[in-house]
């Protein structure tokens, strides 16, 4: 029997949501500012005819990112969860910013007022390993990790590459998290024996918001 998995992540404008069933990707949808979660599940659902009672698991961005952003995909998260009573977790979106072939990355989310949400990884064959966990940085600290090996991926590079000194040498990938990575990183969690299926939903803003 499959078990059908949620997967939703409001922490930028680059937001995602997804359907796997077991490790399929079912469907994906963006969802960009301003998107009307609800609706927009609902209709996501419906167009591979699950119904919320055919979800199992719940996988849902817990930061860093937007406050507001983070909140909205949180409550429905966590009323999901409460309601059907199945598991949810909550993994770090910014950890599936990833590029599109092996090497070192930054991932990068504007964090606003001078700063920056940074995770330091390496794509390998087999899999990727993380350097730490994701971390508020100034554009400087950024600026001195960067190398013309790493890829910089990010959703808001117009805003990233006007504050950095240097313009050349930099490797962009502009993109939103990664779906089928942020379903990895769930089913870790779930391995791990996280997650929660009373709606319990820890964000992660990294600063006071």
């Amino acid at each position: 029997m499959s078990t059908k998995t949620l997967v939703i992540d409001t922490a930028t404008d680059q937001g995602v949501l997804a359907l796997f069933s077991n490790d399929k990707l079912l469907i994906e949808s963006s969802l960009g500012r301003g998107s009307n979660l609800m609706p927009q599940l609902q209709d996501t659902l419906a167009r591979v005819g699950v119904s919320p009672q055919d979800l199992g698991r719940l996988v849902v961005g817990a930061g860093p990112g937007s406050y507001t952003g983070l909140r909205m995909g949180a409550i429905v998260g966590k009323t999901l969860s409460w309601s059907l009573g199945i598991p949810l977790v909550g993994v770090p979106g910014i950890a599936a910013y990833i590029p599109p072939e092996e090497g070192p990355f930054v991932g990068a989310i504007d964090a606003k007022i001078g700063g920056v949400y940074l995770c330091v990884g390496h794509v390998e064959e087999e899999g990727i390993r993380y350097q730490g966990k994701p971390y508020l940085a100034s554009i400087e600290e950024l600026e001195a990790i960067l190398t013309p090996a790493h890829w910089l991926v990010t959703g808001d590079r117009e805003k990233i590459a006007s504050r950095l000194s240097r313009g050349g040498g930099i490797r962009f990938v502009e993109r939103g998290p990664d779906a089928h990575q942020l379903f990895r990183l769930g089913e870790a969690a779930f391995s791990r024996g996280e997650g929660s299926v009373q709606g319990e939903l820890e964000l992660h803003y990294l600063r006071t918001p």
